[in-house]
């Protein structure tokens, strides 16, 4: 089971095993039930709620003649060296959406546990990005976070060395504009969009339940 959570149960405090588990065992896999209405949902979320916003930075919207896609391709842990001529060999992305209709890139950087960097998650990744130029000029990034860190670093943004403060100071020339996620956001288009609703209720609940765990909470004890 990819879906079974409980005080017994082994799991990964690891990044990648939550969005792995979540981005490609449930909402953009095309295998289970609503695929095309959580593409919709995410495109919704991503676009149209975040114009205007605090936590979205640049351009960031479908341009003319841009449509909600019915399907994307999804891949994982990309990085530089799988483009041809890359200077920056490094991953661009934990999460990297190819949009076919639309011919952009959505390049998602995801927390949970961890906290984010400015220089190392936004400034840098935005660099190896900009490498994607060459096979699209519609470049989009995303942070990913749980609400609690999104919350936090906010609420710190006046303190010296703050992310939040680096990102809104970040150059307004936006190449490449992004917008910051989270989570619950992500489960909230889930709840909107139950088929089957036995089993997508159990799969959110173990959402839930692993992004709202501490690191101790991953230790089994003997």
């Amino acid at each position: 089971m990819l879906f079974n959570h409980g005080a017994d149960v082994f799991e990964s405090e690891k990044e990648r095993n939550l969005y792995y588990k979540f981005f490609a065992g449930y909402f953009f896999n095309d295998l289970v039930s609503g695929y095309e209405k959580r593409v919709k949902s995410f495109y919704e979320l991503l676009f149209q709620q975040g114009i205007d916003k605090e936590d979205c930075f640049g351009d960031f919207k479908l341009h003319e003649g841009m449509r909600i896609p019915s399907a994307v391709s999804v891949t994982f842990d990309f990085h530089g060296y799988l483009l041809k001529g890359a200077k920056d060999r490094g991953e661009l992305a934990d999460i990297l959406i190819q949009d076919h209709q639309n011919n952009l890139f959505i390049a998602i950087e995801a927390k949970s546990l961890t906290d984010w960097n400015y220089e190392k998650d936004i400034k840098v990744n935005s660099e190896r990005i900009m490498q994607l130029k060459n096979h699209s000029r519609n470049l989009y990034q995303v942070l990913l976070l749980t609400d609690e860190k999104f919350n936090n670093c906010k609420s710190r943004k006046i303190r010296k060395n703050s992310n939040w403060g680096k990102l809104i100071k970040h150059d307004k020339n936006w190449d490449i504009p992004l917008r910051v996620i989270t989570w619950e956001d992500l489960l909230d288009i889930c709840s909107k969009n139950i088929v089957e609703s036995d089993i997508e209720i159990k799969v959110i609940e173990f959402f839930k339940a692993l992004i709202n765990k501490k690191r101790e909470d991953f230790r089994i004890c003997s």
